[in-house]
């Protein structure tokens, strides 16, 4: 993503969002902007629908992963110290 946006946006978005963030979401679209009346940075964000989509069903998986992992931490402690 990063290689397509121009030298400036690229600059303010790493700074803001970080690498991390930018080079981790495939299907978010970046827009950088000034408001020159009012000197100040506009940045949009936002995401396909169906990117958005995905990104819900993957943040529920992971809450439910975390889940599992949870319970069967309770179970094995519950397992060591009542018999």
């Amino acid at each position: 993503m990063l290689p397509q946006m121009d030298n400036y946006e690229s600059k303010a978005l790493n700074s803001i969002y970080g690498p991390d963030l930018l080079n981790g979401r495939c299907g978010s679209h970046f827009y950088v902007s000034c408001v020159l009346q009012k000197d100040q940075l506009r940045i949009v964000t936002y995401l396909c629908p169906r990117t958005l989509d995905q990104e819900a069903q993957a943040v529920q998986k992971r809450r439910d992963m975390a889940q599992i992992s949870l319970l069967a931490r309770v179970r094995d402690l519950q397992t060591k110290f009542l018999n």
